[in-house]
């Protein structure tokens, strides 16, 4: 189990091409799907991906409703493309540099468990360094 595993792409001529279900299944491997609005609504707190007439606008909307514009693309299929590749790196920087794990296999994938009347999700660190604090 490999989040970081690129996806399968439809071909069309010599251009890979990725869906919007796969974005979506990949935001949701990597766990930030709820980051993202894809289908254009308009949340706080996301990155939005908005089509504008002939032009998909990507935009990150903060909780008051400003607009941080990130980058414009010509069709979904780009922005799906930018969008995949900028939340695997996001989640990257995430898990590797902000946690400190120096190689790929020192982050698990997470574990979930349930209880009488909870579910809680965790991540299971497997390097030496990685000590349990009181």
């Amino acid at each position: 189990y490999e989040i970081f595993a690129f996806l399968k792409y439809e071909i069309n001529g010599d251009r890979m091409i990725m869906t919007r279900k796969e974005l979506e299944r990949k935001l949701e491997q990597l766990g930030c799907l709820d980051w993202y609005s894809l289908d254009g609504s308009l949340c706080s707190d996301r990155r939005i991906l908005y089509e504008n007439y002939s032009v998909w606008e990507y935009f990150y909307m903060d909780e008051r409703g400003n607009r941080t514009p990130l980058k414009l693309f010509t069709s979904a299929e780009e922005a799906y493309d930018y969008i995949c590749k900028e939340a695997t790196a996001r989640m990257y920087d995430l898990l590797y540099r902000d946690y400190g794990a120096t190689h790929r296999d020192e982050v698990q994938p997470p574990i979930t468990v349930q209880g009488d009347d909870f579910e809680m999700t965790c991540t299971r660190p497997t390097s030496e360094t990685s000590e349990k604090k009181d």
